[in-house]
């Protein structure tokens, strides 16, 4: 009986320390945790753990707020939720990783410098007393005649959420020669704002900015703006932002692209096109980066805007244009035209498909082009290098085409491992198939014809005045040959 007795006895003394053991582990700390410069943590019951006096990471969520006044350390939130409060970083070369904050009107504030904030998400939270709620707040240390030196990297973090409590900012920043990168800055008041006076020399890259009422935002002063230093940024991603970057009157030169071939950002709402490359976008062929700058003001202008999000798969190909190359001999010179929107019976029509691959591998291509549902032409393994682009010309044979309207389409094939798919289809216009002479497309080959092939007499692609229609028999030239063609069917037409 003694002996049972103690089983349960005994019994009930583990489980209760089991229970212990789970409560402890679960407790969470009110009030303001500090690290102090000596190492220790007050108060010393916070679920905050370190054996060597550098890394301190949490063993439970925390509610409140933790200011770190120690060098040289590590705060690891080790998966754990810091609630309601704020962290604040009061001395150098401080690491913050691995934490969810939430709740919040200023999640993280870095006054010191040489900090490293990074994978972290920051998630503002429906509570009332947060009514301009700041992801991260960066500064510095170091004061200099206009601002402070930060020196600090925010890196891998996602600040979600500021734009439904107040319209709040994901992360804005007061001092200069930071770098930050590889960040998820979405659904904020503004995902990145830096003061003009205070942020200089900067370095912002490869980060998804996307849903914001405001991507980035320069304010400030730009008549105290004395340092030697432009912000940078190249390799972002804006997507979808009200407005994607504004300047206002915060105009001082930026710059907002890494130079060619590097490139500059991706603009969701860009509508240039990628038939030229080269630093001068003057050379024909396409290069991921758009012919035309995307301008945001005078002074903040991205000379080389990608074509695609940031960064391009590893196996990826895409078609970007269907058009017309003309290649002319005197003098020798490349133009490019979008396709002839008239084309006629039984006389041949170039379409030129440009196809791009953005990866870093060579690709075996297999493309085909299409007139409504009928194949114009097929080509298959065709090898074109990393980084690379190419022009492949197809000859529509229209001798057994029905007259009537095509719409013009090009498929390229995935190359394995390609996921990036939507730019593999490609429909262009459409092309109106009609009786050879019939240039102006109503279905009757007359005076008006004649008129505008007469009038068109002479040019070529380098005229300035260039119609491709009028150039009947397609060869780069109006010339008596297209005249002759079109006297020939005069009077023809159609039903």
């Amino acid at each position: 009986m003694k002996k049972i007795i103690f089983e349960i006895m005994l019994a009930i003394l583990v489980t209760s320390a089991l229970v212990l053991a789970v409560k402890i582990e679960t407790v969470k700390a009110d009030g303001t945790i500090y690290i102090n410069a000596d190492g220790s943590v007050t108060p010393s019951t916070a679920p905050i753990a370190t054996s060597d006096n550098v890394t301190y990471s949490f063993t439970a969520d925390i509610n409140g707020s933790i200011q770190v006044n120690r060098t040289n350390t590590i705060i690891d939130g080790v998966g754990h939720t810091l609630a309601d409060g704020v962290l604040t970083l009061q001395a150098d070369n401080i690491t913050v990783c691995d934490m969810n904050i939430v709740g919040w009107d200023e999640a993280i504030a870095v006054d010191s410098s040489f900090n490293v904030i990074r994978n972290n998400t920051i998630t503002a939270t429906n509570t009332s007393q947060y009514t301009f709620p700041l992801g991260i707040f960066l500064a510095g240390d170091i004061p200099s005649p206009s601002g402070t030196i930060g020196l600090s990297q925010i890196t891998q973090n996602i600040i979600e959420n500021c734009a439904a409590y107040g319209g709040g900012i994901g992360i804005e920043v007061y001092s200069g020669q930071n770098e930050i990168f590889g960040n998820e800055l979405f659904n904020d008041g503004t995902g990145l704002m830096l003061p003009v006076d205070l942020a200089n020399g900067n370095r912002i890259f490869e980060n998804n900015i996307t849903g914001n009422d405001y991507g980035v935002q320069l304010t400030g002063d730009p008549e105290i703006a004395g340092w030697p230093y432009n912000n940078t940024f190249y390799h972002n991603n804006f997507i979808n932002n009200t407005f994607q970057a504004s300047v206002g009157s915060a105009s001082v030169a930026n710059a907002w692209d890494n130079g060619y071939p590097s490139g500059g950002n991706y603009w969701s709402d860009y509508s240039g096109t990628d038939i030229y490359c080269g630093a001068y976008q003057n050379q024909t062929g396409s290069d991921g980066i758009g012919d035309t700058p995307h301008t945001i003001d005078a002074n903040n202008i991205d000379h080389y805007p990608l074509m695609k999000p940031y960064p391009w798969d590893p196996h990826d190909v895409g078609i970007t244009y269907i058009g017309r190359v003309y290649k002319l001999e005197e003098p020798v010179h490349i133009c490019v035209f979008p396709p002839k929107t008239i084309g006629f019976i039984s006389i041949s029509l170039h379409l030129d498909v440009f196809v791009m691959n953005y990866g870093d591998y060579p690709e075996a291509l297999n493309l085909t082009v299409y007139a409504n549902d009928s194949i114009v032409g097929q080509v298959s393994n065709v090898t074109l290098t990393a980084k690379n682009s190419t022009i492949i010309d197809f000859l529509w044979n229209t001798s057994a085409v029905a007259k009537g309207n095509y719409i013009i389409s090009a498929y390229l094939e995935p190359v394995p491992g390609e996921t990036d798919v939507k730019d593999n289809t490609y429909i262009d216009g459409t092309i109106k198939i009609t009786i050879p002479g019939d240039v102006n497309g109503d279905g009757i080959v007359d005076i008006r014809d004649i008129h505008s092939i007469a009038q068109q007499y002479g040019t070529t692609p380098l005229s300035p005045n260039w119609i491709p229609n009028a150039d009947i028999n397609d060869d780069g030239k109006v010339d008596i040959r297209d005249i002759h063609i079109a006297a020939a069917n005069y009077g023809q037409h159609y039903p």
